[in-house]
């Protein structure tokens, strides 16, 4: 009987030692959310016929100098928002030129300045409506898209001076990726939020305020910018219709 035993035990132990090893999940695993995201990004890869945009090449030549001046003006708020942080109008400053840039990119048909300008814009657009705050990330996030945009931009107008073939693809993905990021926290730590001191030792009663004012504020300059926006298509509509009489 113990020789029959001792023959059981050593038989668990080769059970043991054959059997697989337990594996944790480990680097694959763990780089899935970035392998979704970076799957996201695949999808929004753009491709751009030249040849769309270069059909009003009098409108092309007058975005990418209104575009360049937004972008400085851009950088002048940010500079501004270090001396003034949480200032509703400053961060509206900085808001309203790429919803500018969005507009009429959308309607020149550059689908890649139009697709990273709509995202910095919904991003601004939580900042002003109190969802996210103005911090250090977002900031980051601003000018490195200004400059981004500045260098697309760029090379539109290379395009619109030597041709099509002129033309350099850019790929978004790395912004967009960053701002989603931002949007859902899945990422980006809550960094210092510019302005906290302003909001330390407000009171509940200020506090609870906060969100109505903001909101109203924010109504208030989404109605300005629909006005805005109708007179600029109002606008490009007319001078497209202008131009392609004098053509006859």
């Amino acid at each position: 009987v113990e020789h029959s035993e001792q023959e059981m035990e050593q038989q668990e132990v080769n059970d043991l030692s054959e059997s697989p090893p337990e594996t944790t999940p480990s680097g694959p695993t763990q780089e899935l959310p970035a392998a979704s995201l970076r799957s996201t990004c695949d999808e929004l890869m753009i491709e751009e016929n030249p040849e769309e945009f270069l059909q009003d090449t009098e409108l092309l030549s007058g975005f990418i100098d209104e575009s360049i001046e937004h972008l400085e003006s851009i950088e002048a708020s940010v500079l501004e928002l270090e001396h003034n942080p949480g200032d509703l109008e400053i961060i509206n400053n900085i808001f309203r030129p790429f919803h500018t840039i969005k507009g009429v990119s959308g309607f020149l048909n550059l689908k890649a300045i139009n697709a990273l300008a709509h995202s910095v814009e919904n991003l601004l657009d939580d900042v002003r409506n109190g969802v996210h705050p103005m911090d250090s990330a977002v900031i980051d996030i601003v000018l490195g898209v200004g400059d981004f945009l500045r260098s697309m931009i760029e090379n539109i107008k290379e395009v619109l001076e030597g041709g099509a073939e002129k033309y350099r693809p850019f790929d978004i993905c790395d912004y967009t990726r960053r701002i989603k990021e931002i949007q859902s926290g899945t990422k980006v730590q809550s960094d210092a939020v510019i302005g906290k001191e302003e909001e330390e030792g407000t009171g509940q009663a200020a506090e609870a305020s906060a969100p109505e004012g903001s909101s109203c504020e924010a109504e208030k300059i989404e109605a300005e910018e629909e006005a805005e926006g109708q007179g600029r298509a109002s606008s490009f509509s007319t001078l497209t219709l202008s131009m392609r009489l004098g053509s006859w």
